[in-house]
């Protein structure tokens, strides 16, 4: 399902937030789904605003530091990004043509 900054969560500890809430008070949160969670994909807005809060991620997330296509689509590792094309991150950024 692509979420849109408007939709709320049905699921976790987020339940009834809308995505753009999330982001701002939890974007670790969004994080998490996007590795875990294989139907989970934002759509463009709701990209682009997790990009622009990517400051809030917390670096020394084990999810996140296991992800390296995530890591480089955000800028915080160098790392060969076409290696990396599996990852699910990857493709929602290739699928919504956001260059980083």
């Amino acid at each position: 399902m692509f979420y849109k900054l408007d939709n709320t969560l049905n699921f976790g500890k987020y339940r009834e937030k809308t995505i753009k809430q999330i982001i701002k008070i939890d974007i670790n949160y969004i994080v998490w789904a996007l590795i875990e969670i294989e139907e989970f994909m934002l759509d463009d807005d709701s990209v682009l605003e997790f990009i622009n809060n990517k400051e809030k991620i917390t670096w020394n997330n084990n999810r996140l530091n296991n992800h390296d296509a995530l890591s480089m689509a955000l800028g915080f590792i160098e790392g060969d990004y076409e290696k990396e094309r599996n990852k699910n991150i990857t493709e929602i950024l290739n699928k919504k043509g956001i260059k980083i």
